[in-house]
């Protein structure tokens, strides 16, 4: 895995160093030598993308332990993605060594059946046909296999939906959601996303099973909107249930660039929406942004 690592400052003893410096050069000689160190540690590695992927760490304020921390969780992701390219995630890598295109879903279910990611939950509606320019509203319901508070209806709106206007049943049993949708985005995006906790619920379907989505709309161009609720954990970008390393990896490599497409397959979820959840999903720190901060954030939600 590693080459063998030459330190960069040999033949001085620490005794003759340490007296050769005075208190105040010392931790400024220490920050060099760290520096030194990590970069010789990013070097060690023999695979060129492996060694990208620390590079871009280092260079990106990574350093010390955290760096060998987020490495080793790197290098564990990528075995799993390159041996389990048929399994239960339906994961595929095409290369292996080179830039790659990976595939995600494999034909099978988008929810797990059997697990539940330990990370937050968040329930979606996505507008599936931006391009359609409706008014009217959706009414969302929930049953005991997840927990939301209706009554206080806790949401966040997404860029170019904020007009819309939100109530609940008199009964407090449904939420309202009112107005105008119009958008000229060419591809599926959120239009709100809900903070939920598991009730009854003891897998991914389960917890997708407990919310159910009802719209009336009347289109203003003659193009009929299409929109549809779904549920996701932060961090499990390839939606099986569970986040771990080769979330983390997939993370890391898109980052990097080390992955140029993202194709998904899946039974019952179509492509743009797996698409614009697989990035809602990847937001760890839901700043609107994807970036390192977030690829730090599945490591800590995997070795929370």
């Amino acid at each position: 895995m590693h080459k063998t690592i030459k330190k960069a400052i040999a033949g001085i003893s620490a005794l003759a160093m340490t007296a050769a410096m005075s208190a105040t050069t010392i931790p400024a000689f220490a920050s060099e030598y760290e520096a030194i160190d990590a970069q010789e540690y990013v070097n060690s590695f023999e695979n060129p993308e492996t060694r990208e992927v620390a590079q871009f760490y280092l260079d990106n304020g990574i350093s010390g332990d955290e760096l060998k921390d987020m490495m080793s969780t790197y290098e564990e992701g990528l075995a799993l993605l390159n041996s389990e390219q048929t399994d239960e995630s339906g994961i595929a890598l095409t290369s292996a060594n080179s830039s790659t295109t990976v595939s995600l879903g494999n034909g099978g279910n988008y929810y797990n059946g059997t697990r539940m990611a330990n990370s937050k939950h968040y329930a979606v509606i996505t507008n599936d046909r931006p391009k359609a320019h409706v008014v009217g509203n959706f009414i969302v319901s929930t049953s005991n296999a997840v927990s939301y508070d209706i009554a206080t209806h806790p949401y966040t709106l997404q860029s170019g939906y904020e007009n819309l206007g939100f109530s609940t049943s008199k009964n407090q049993q449904q939420l309202i959601i009112a107005g105008t949708l119009e958008s000229d985005s060419e591809s599926v995006e959120a239009i709100v996303t809900f903070p939920f906790t598991a009730g009854i619920a003891t897998s991914e379907a389960k917890l997708r099973s407990g919310f159910t989505l009802s719209s009336n709309f009347n289109s203003m161009n003659g193009v009929d909107g299409s929109y549809s609720m779904n549920t996701y954990a932060l961090g499990d970008l390839d939606h099986n249930g569970i986040v771990d390393s080769a979330d983390y990896t997939l993370a890391s490599r898109f980052l990097v660039s080390l992955i140029n497409k993202v194709t998904f397959n899946y039974k019952d979820v179509g492509p743009g929406v797996a698409s614009a959840i697989f990035i809602l999903a990847f937001d760890v720190n839901m700043d609107g942004q994807i970036d390192l901060s977030d690829a730090v954030g599945i490591n800590k939600i995997i070795n929370a």
